[in-house]
């Protein structure tokens, strides 16, 4: 346990052609060992797995006999490196100090693992390993035990007066500058030198399981150390660390404090974990019961007879308590595993109170080995409606080896899948991994991958159920999913989200509706996917511009998020299956259809129906006094006047421009470049496109040709505008001017001489509000 920075070592007995050493007298030499461990473990010399040897022949340690009896309770200098690490930790604060119990644990369970395999590897299994912690309030001590391998005197020696990890150097350097992060102390093979954030002094008493004989290191400064055999030697092999704490670190005398951290970083670690602590138990307690004293007096009873009644008392035990009661669900094979287990192993991870919509649980080897355990929750976490990417959303939690690292890495899921719950525990990545590690690691961006490949499956299979799992999930998450489609880089992630995409239509009602389903419901000319955005699905049902295309019974889908927008540029075209006809026989074809924005100049609705109906060239000679008379009345309010093909009921609709952005859009774009003027450089004015036969078009366009200059003709030349930006999603610039335009109209309605009303409007009632011609400055 105690050889330093074991626990950032991977343990795989399947790995090949490892050199190793073995002993020949003072000698040593290279072999090739083809099933033995991968790397060397830390504080101990590489070792043979059994290959018809006794466990008596492995070779544990470099020490001789020559080397002990020379350093026979003998006081040592440390490195200068491992004088630096400590001189930082003992003058310094930290705020997470409580690092150090995690470093000392991961050590224990490693050196409890190391003896598991050597001991397997001799044929005879081991079963009491374990590690224990118990603080004592009296003397400020705190120790931690275990029974793993241990460590003979050189050992001792080796692995805790020196560090051999590169980049220590660079690091105690940071460290000095206050720019290292202290939750990293392992990964440069100083875990142990972490117990000097909160002790004072350390004592660390072993005995190897090659050796008889029981060592004791220990250290009160940051200079020296002493390394003496010990006057009480151990049972079994093993270590224990005793930590004389400081004052400013009593915090981890209480049995409350150390359960509470022993949960949160080794509950799952694979050996039991047992802690000091007290408990109350209730004893019943015989009293006599007085007998009445008239009775006394006629009866004396004896001893046996005198009566007796029981009392609950209060006693405080203490006692051994496993912590790490919860064995990891991810480690079991799913087979073993309940539905009802899973939904509780949710509930604890995710703080929830309900059962998720679904799971995931799988492993991953080869070149990268992890395990996981992945839910999709039932309704939106808390954190997540007050920020989509809320920084305190704790998706995932990531152990290596069972040993809890951090639930705050965004880098081990992308930005959209941020609503997902669950745990990764891998076998490949460091123990004090840190986020810039993450970034640059080859082993983080593999699981990353298959992470994401899981949670679309995962999505993918919530679509095929019969319920409305899907809708609600679709109604909590389906935003992320679009997101999902404008920032995931993989091409077939992007194809496979569009295909889980919802919309609503002007066919689907109260449900809603995938591209898939739109395309096989497509009439056989149909070539295109038509679109609308607006800012609600009220306002995109009552939109103008579709009312041609629902006439003549197309499908639009109705597009009602801002992020939709951006969404749909991700989406050029989408590749449907529909029947057609081809030789006689009705078969299923895939094709390409391309999304056709309706309220969008430019965007050519390709349909033989609108071919046919289109305004004609005498048509549109015949408006022409009035888009040239509503272009000068406008100005730059609109960039063009047009005749339209797509309007039935309406007299006009105000459309997006083909360099410009839809009214949702403006209002975001204004809301992210904080100006108020709707025509800012970045959004070139919409398209009015006006109804060549409606009834008010062409009322308009006789009165422009009568009398043009007219107040009354200018005013519903305004008006006819301004009413149709409101029902197509745009804001009026000067809602007053507006309104007081509607109380002339009407005016001039209830007025027995509409016609002549403007020469007496000056004589009207108080009551009546005073309309003045709004001039437009741009005119």
């Amino acid at each position: 346990m105690a050889f330093v920075g074991f626990s950032a070592v991977k343990y795989n007995i399947k790995s090949i052609n490892i050199a190793h050493s073995q002993s020949i007298g003072k000698k040593w030499k290279s072999v090739n060992c083809l099933r033995c461990h991968s790397s060397r473990f830390l504080g101990q010399q590489p070792f043979f797995q059994n290959q018809g040897r006794r466990p008596s022949q492995l070779n544990m340690s470099t020490t001789t006999e020559e080397t002990v009896s020379e350093t026979k309770g003998k006081t040592f200098e440390f490195q200068a490196e491992v004088s630096r690490v400590m001189d930082i930790i003992i003058h310094s604060l930290y705020s997470h100090k409580d690092i150090f119990l995690r470093e000392l644990v991961s050590n224990a369970s490693d050196a409890c693992d190391k003896r598991r395999f050597l001991s397997v590897s001799g044929g005879s299994p081991v079963d009491n390993l374990e590690i224990r912690v118990r603080a004592d309030k009296d003397k400020k001590t705190l120790t931690i035990s275990d029974t793993g391998v241990g460590m003979t005197e050189q050992e001792l020696i080796n692995n805790l007066g020196k560090i051999a990890e590169s980049g220590t150097s660079k690091f105690v350097e940071a460290l000095g500058q206050g720019k290292a992060d202290v939750s990293l102390i392992g990964k440069f093979g100083v875990g142990f030198y972490s117990a000097f954030l909160v002790a004072e002094k350390v004592e660390v008493t072993t005995r190897s399981l090659q050796s008889d004989k029981t060592y004791r290191w220990e250290s009160h400064s940051a200079r020296s150390y002493t390394v003496a055999e010990a006057s009480e030697p151990l049972e079994s092999c093993g270590t224990k660390i005793v930590l004389y704490l400081r004052d400013d670190s009593e915090e981890f005398l209480e049995p409350f404090r150390l359960e509470q951290l022993l949960k949160k970083y080794s509950e799952y670690i694979s050996f039991p974990i047992y802690l000091w602590k007290s408990r109350t138990e209730f004893e019943q307690v015989d009293e006599k019961k007085p007998e009445d004293s008239t009775k006394q007096a006629e009866e004396q009873p004896t001893d046996s007879e005198q009566k007796s009644e029981q009392r609950r008392v209060p006693k405080t035990v203490w006692d051994w308590e496993l912590v790490n009661k919860n064995k990891p669900i991810w480690m079991r094979k799913p087979s073993e595993v309940t539905k009802e287990e899973y939904e509780e192993f949710y509930k604890s991870i995710a703080h929830a109170y309900e059962e998720p919509l679904t799971y995931s649980h799988f492993s991953a080897e080869g070149e990268v080995e992890f395990r996981s355990v992945i839910f999709i929750p039932k309704s939106l976490p808390f954190e997540l409606s007050q920020d989509m990417f809320s920084d305190q959303s704790k998706s995932i939690r990531l152990y290596v080896r069972r040993v809890f690292i951090s639930d705050s890495f965004s880098d081990l899921f992308p930005r959209w899948l941020t609503f997902i719950r669950g745990v990764v525990d891998s076998e490949d990545l460091p123990l004090n991994v840190s986020r810039e590690i993450l970034q640059q690691s080859r082993v983080a961006r593999i699981i990353r991958k298959k992470l994401v490949r899981k949670s679309v499956d995962m999505i993918e299979e919530l679509s095929k159920r019969d319920n409305d799992d899907y809708e609600t999930f679709w109604t909590n998450f389906g935003k992320y999913v679009k997101v999902g489609i404008i920032e995931e880089d993989e091409k077939n992630i992007r194809d496979e989200l569009v295909r889980l995409c919802r919309f609503f239509s002007s066919k689907s009602g109260d449900k809603m509706t995938s591209l898939d389903s739109y395309v096989s419901r497509m009439k056989p000319t149909q070539k295109q996917i038509f679109y609308v955005t607006a800012e609600s699905l009220s306002a995109a049902r009552s939109l103008p511009i579709i009312e041609k295309l629902k006439s003549l019974d197309y499908e639009v889908l109705f597009l009602s998020e801002p992020v939709d927008e951006f969404m749909v540029n991700n989406i050029p075209t989408f590749k449907g299956k529909r029947e057609k006809e081809e030789n006689g026989e009705m078969k299923q074809v895939e094709e390409d259809y391309r999304l056709v924005n309706v309220g969008k100049e430019g965007e050519t609705v390709d349909l033989p129906e609108l071919n046919e109906e289109k305004p004609n060239e005498e048509t549109c000679k015949e408006l022409e006094p009035l888009t040239k008379w509503m272009s000068e009345l406008l100005g730059k309010r609109v960039s063009r006047v047009v005749s339209s093909s797509l309007l039935t009921d309406s007299p006009c609709a105000v459309v997006q421009s083909r360099m410009g952005v839809s009214p949702t859009m403006q209002r975001f774009l204004r809301a992210q470049k904080g100006n108020s003027d709707p025509m800012s450089a970045f959004m070139e004015a919409p398209v009015l496109e006006l109804n060549p036969k409606h009834s008010v078009i062409r009322s308009l366009l006789e009165q422009v040709k009568q009398n043009p200059e007219s107040s009354n003709t200018r005013d519903l030349g305004m008006l006819l505008y301004e009413t149709a930006l409101l029902t197509c999603g745009y804001s009026i610039e000067e809602p007053s001017s507006f309104a007081k335009r509607v109380s002339k109209m009407m005016n001039l309605a209830f007025s027995e001489n509409g016609h002549s009303n403007e020469q007496n409007h000056n004589h009207t009632s108080s009551d009546t509000p005073v309309v003045e011609v709004v001039q437009d400055s741009n005119t």
